[in-house]
């Protein structure tokens, strides 16, 4: 009896550490990391920027942004200029390979999901924008 219990331990911890290791926990707090402006028009410079605990400051105003992924596959996000409250969107997420989607009442955007990050790839201005989010 004392080995069939020793090996279920033994089983439920390998289970949980290569669940661990994959990189598909991706329930939790994600912040931004970074974001990147690049071929630009002459006009506008482009930039790169890291962010701190999710935060940057860009074009005269602290930005955060952080979202929370739940089990449920409900999905939580905030966006907050300097000390405004912070504005929070409610929506739902899928995971397939290595894309996650993210719906806000029917209008869903792809990211990359790569090495325990999320890129949202985007168009502003006539630049190419890139988030880019870490699991905090």
């Amino acid at each position: 009896m004392r080995i069939s219990n020793f090996f279920l331990f033994l089983l439920a911890v390998s289970l949980i550490t290569s669940c661990s290791e994959d990189g598909d926990d991706v329930e939790g707090v994600w912040l931004l990391d970074s974001f990147v402006l690049s071929s630009c028009p002459d006009d506008i410079p482009n930039t790169t920027l890291e962010a701190e605990n999710g935060c940057m400051f860009f074009q005269g105003e602290n930005l955060c942004l952080n979202f929370t992924l739940g089990v449920d596959g409900m999905l939580e996000s905030s966006v907050q200029y300097d000390n405004e409250p912070a504005d929070v969107g409610l929506g739902s997420y899928s995971v397939d390979d290595d894309k996650m989607t993210f719906c806000f009442d029917g209008d869903c955007q792809d990211l990359e999901y790569t090495n325990n990050s999320l890129t949202l790839a985007e168009s502003i201005e006539g630049c190419d924008a890139k988030f880019v989010f870490r699991k905090s």
